[in-house]
């Protein structure tokens, strides 16, 4: 034991006489990497929400215990969805944008940022229900359509066989033979999806789509595919860019 405590009395010793020299002329560490420092926030400008809307957003501000700014961000993203492709911008002649919304909730952990959202993806969810009424019924109106084209399919192959057989023209197939199109249940907002999927959810809903995610990694990484199906994912005649409002929280 005495020897180690030499030994470290030793070290110490000759730390001390290699950086005595400069001690006296080394600035003081600057502890501020180790602090926020963050300056506050601009206050949200309410008034330009009008007098409903303003109380509507300072309400569930309330009611979810977050800042009003984590609630206008999701409720300005729903707008913008909502109007989606029925009206576009034209700040002058061939330059047209719709009114597409990329927005970023950001703060803290836990300081509200998903229960600032809450309210808006509520009312978005109601939507959705109303506009899902009687889908049961459609697709099973579907179902029975699609296994009518297919009798009348297998039909038209036993005819086209017999005529080939009698050397006669092949009947063409009949429109009543073709399978029709599954109907896609309404939606309205995409928490995850492939961007298969997002194409064909954008062309059932062709006003747009809100994609909402409550993360930052996984929305990033989930844009990116997005942009890099690109050229498969499109609905109509339009970028599926210019069909989603994607909204991160």
């Amino acid at each position: 034991m005495s020897d180690m405590i030499n030994l470290e009395e030793v070290l110490a010793a000759y730390d001390g006489q290699r950086i005595a020299p400069y001690a006296e002329s080394w600035p003081a560490p600057d502890t501020s990497a180790v602090r926020q420092n963050r300056r506050p926030p601009p206050s949200l400008p309410l008034e330009v929400f009008g007098p409903m809307w303003s109380e509507w957003i300072t309400a569930a501000a309330e009611g979810a215990s977050c800042p009003p700014d984590y609630v206008a961000g999701p409720l300005l993203a729903a707008a913008s969805m909502l109007i989606g492709n029925a009206r576009w911008i034209s700040p002058w002649q061939r330059w047209k944008e719709p009114p597409v919304l990329w927005v970023g909730v950001v703060g803290d952990p836990s300081a509200g940022k998903s229960p600032g959202a809450d309210p808006v993806l509520e009312i978005l969810r109601s939507l959705e229900t109303e506009m899902a009424a009687g889908f049961e019924a459609t697709h099973r109106e579907w179902a029975t359509a699609r296994e009518s084209a297919k009798c009348a399919k297998d039909q038209w192959v036993k005819d086209v066989a017999s005529a080939r057989k009698e050397g006669t023209s092949a009947p063409i197939m009949p429109a009543s033979a073709v399978e029709p199109p599954e109907p896609v249940r309404p939606r309205i907002l995409v928490s995850d999806a492939t961007p298969e999927a997002l194409g064909s959810l954008a062309a059932a809903y062709d006003k747009g789509l809100l994609f909402f995610r409550d993360e930052l990694a996984g929305g990033s990484t989930a844009l990116v595919d997005i942009a890099e199906a690109e050229p498969i994912a499109r609905f109509g005649s339009k970028p599926m860019a210019d069909a989603l409002t994607p909204s991160i929280v």
